[in-house]
């Protein structure tokens, strides 16, 4: 029996405190990288904030044509944790779409900072990207923050695709995330 690695929580974001920072959001040819390098070969399963049909993705307009299979619905539930106090966020119930080369290829073709809730063309604030049932990242581009849920093997393969994810990746300990499977 293999020993199982713990999941930690990261956030790669752009902050305008940090001395070095030499962009104010993420750029697209890093977060395309993230897509091409990273995604490829760690994520199987994608979700859209609030999107639980096929029907209703149609409404981002690359996936009008064509959807991808739903691989199961969750619920994420999430709390923010300080000393002070603990602070429960929204939960997000979504349909988790099969993640393949051409969603990937869909996905990539748009922008990072495309994705807003407000859009026409990619009416969604959060995306969400899944290894079977784990959360491993999510992505904020309103915030320009990137999430991710990983295991250490899993941070590392991440943080060798560019010195720029090594010098912005933080690790946030203040976050509590679950998935919490509602059917398949």
């Amino acid at each position: 029996m293999g020993t199982k690695e713990t999941t930690l929580i990261y956030r790669l974001s752009v902050s305008p405190s940090h001395v070095d920072m030499h962009w104010g959001f993420i750029p697209n040819e890093l977060w395309t990288t993230i897509l091409k390098e990273w995604a490829r070969q760690y994520v199987d399963g994608i979700g859209f904030e609030g999107y639980k049909t096929k029907a209703q993705l149609t409404q981002i307009s690359r996936f009008a044509k064509w959807q991808p299979d739903i691989q199961f619905h969750c619920c994420i539930r999430s709390k923010l944790v300080t000393q002070i106090k603990t602070e429960v966020l929204q939960p997000q119930e979504m349909a988790v779409f099969s993640y393949s080369e051409k969603v990937r290829e869909v996905i990539e073709a748009i922008e990072f900072n495309d994705w807003d809730v407000t859009y026409d063309e990619n009416p969604v604030d959060s995306l969400y990207f899944f290894k079977g049932e784990r959360l491993i990242m999510d992505i904020l581009p309103y915030e320009s923050e990137i999430m991710v849920y990983v295991t250490d093997s899993e941070r590392d393969a991440l943080i060798q695709l560019d010195d720029r994810i090594r010098q912005n990746l933080f690790r946030k300990s203040d976050l509590i995330v679950s998935v919490d499977i509602v059917s398949r």
